[in-house]
């Protein structure tokens, strides 16, 4: 999911989905791929909730590339790549009553207060400001900080020189990119090469269809 704020597109997808999405698509390959002896490799192979270990290690060691393949849209940004944030739940405050401790709102462009970038329950990336004491309004959604949630963010520039479909498509992209990153450096990792060279493949050609939408961003569009 991507979220734009005054000056930049985010990018953010939680760990728990691009596990789910991970144990989809490895069980899908498994099933239907099979070995040198005709065997079903779903059993032995798919990724199941028991490799969530390896999963965080794999995309880990996976993220990078697909950063690299970023960098061109984060120059001037500072901590361009984050792998926590606040985890927000609303907070009912009826209009015209005081905000109470621990409230937060969404950032308007009036606001001087340097905003913190926290998640909401629809995962979407927003930065907040500390509200508590203010007179409620029904302008705005509240929130209050809820722990936190593992994510992969990616901040880049945004240029606003595009096509207004193009975040969108690289959203796609990236979280494919992503994801097939993970599940190829799983897949190195065990003895059947016919899985470790289709995942090693479908990365590539993820990786390049990223670095396709990604230049979008920087262009400005004919349409």
């Amino acid at each position: 999911m991507y979220s734009k704020t005054k000056d930049q597109i985010i990018f953010c997808y939680t760990f728990a989905d691009l596990f789910e999405d991970v144990q989809h698509l490895s069980a899908y390959m498994c099933k239907n791929a099979v070995s040198k002896d005709g065997a079903d490799l779903s059993e032995r192979y798919a990724i199941t909730d028991d490799e969530e270990g390896m999963f965080r290690i794999c995309l880990r060691e996976a993220l990078p590339l697909v950063q690299e393949k970023m960098m061109a849209l984060t120059h001037g940004l500072e901590n361009a790549f984050e792998s926590s944030l606040p985890a927000l739940a609303i907070r009912t405050v009826a209009g015209g009553d005081a905000v109470p401790a621990n409230t937060y709102r969404e950032v308007k462009d009036f606001d001087d207060t340097t905003p913190i970038l926290a998640i909401t329950p629809d995962k979407s990336v927003v930065e907040i400001v500390p509200c508590a004491g203010e007179i409620a309004s029904t302008a705005y959604t509240y929130y209050y900080n809820n722990g936190s949630a593992d994510v992969v963010v990616i901040h880049t520039v945004d240029h606003k020189a595009y096509n207004p479909n193009d975040p969108s498509l690289a959203d796609a992209a990236l979280q494919t990119a992503i994801e097939q990153g993970a599940i190829s450096e799983f897949y190195t990792r065990v003895t059947e090469q016919g899985l470790t060279k289709l995942s090693q493949e479908l990365f590539t050609s993820s990786l390049i269809s990223l670095e396709k939408n990604l230049f979008r961003l920087k262009r400005k569009s004919v349409l």
